[in-house]
Order: structure tokens, then C-alpha cells, then sequence
């Protein structure tokens, strides 16, 4: 994790990153960590990207300055995620064979990991006075 990443004006606090060298040298990729937190815009013709925060002030209708749609994706991706992770990990629990153990050891892992983001979201949701039937 990082405690901050910029593209151009665009700066995310507290990413989880991986950091590997591209091919040529240049460019990079951004991914879900950073990209949610905007309004992501492609312009292909001239290519170019523009991030739109989706952060503003907070307001009844904007806890944490989030709206609606923001705070349901976040933790519809979490629940989806964890979901199928328990799918894979029943899966796992079936087969008796070594790799099936690795892979239910990974996949437990993931569980975990998983488990605790969607905790952490659930803190800021409270603290932000984020509505229950937007959490689900």
C-alpha cells in the first residue's frame, strides 16, 4: 500500500499497488484501487483519459461526499467478490488432491483479505453515516 498516487492532478490516498516495469519503459496502468474514487472519461481520437472526482462535499444525500451509486457499487464489488471466493473455497474443500489444498489455502487467504476491506468500507460507511440498505 501506498500512502498516495497521482496521475497528472488526480491523487488517491492510502492505494494498494503493484509495481512492475512496463515494456519500453513508459506509460503505466491504473487500476480499481485508484480509478474508483472517479468519473473515468476516454477520449480515444486524441488519447486521452480525464478523471472526474466523484468526491464533493458532503451533504444528507452525499455522506462522505459520496453519493448513492458510489457507496451500493463499492459494496456490491466486496460481496460479489466474496461470494465467489466462498464458491471457489467449497470447490477446494471437495477435491482431495494437493493442488486443490494450495488453491483452498489461497482462496482462504483471499477470503481474509477480502473479509477485512469489506470491514474497513463498513467503518468508513458508518462514520459517514452511509444508510444500512446502502451496504448491502
Amino acid at each position: 500500500m501506498v500512502k498516495s498516487l497521482k496521475a497528472g492532478k488526480a491523487e488517491v490516498e492510502n492505494v494498494h499497488v503493484t509495481i512492475s516495469d512496463l515494456p519500453g519503459g513508459k506509460g503505466g496502468l491504473l487500476g480499481n484501487s485508484f480509478l474508483y474514487k472517479f468519473k473515468v472519461v476516454l477520449d480515444p481520437i486524441n488519447g486521452r483519459m480525464t478523471l472526474f472526482p466523484l468526491q464533493g462535499e458532503p451533504s444528507p444525500d452525499r455522506p462522505g461526499g459520496y453519493g448513492k451509486d458510489y457507496w451500493v457499487s463499492r459494496f456490491q464489488f466486496y460481496h460479489t467478490i466474496l461470494e465467489r471466493l466462498s464458491q471457489m473455497k467449497t470447490r477446494y474443500e471437495r477435491d482431495l488432491s494437493s493442488e486443490a489444498k494450495v488453491k483452498l489455502n489461497r482462496v482462504n487467504n483471499a477470503i481474509k483479505y477480502f473479509e477485512n476491506q469489506l470491514s474497513e468500507l463498513d467503518r468508513k460507511a458508518s462514520f459517514a453515516a452511509v444508510p444500512r440498505n446502502w451496504r448491502q
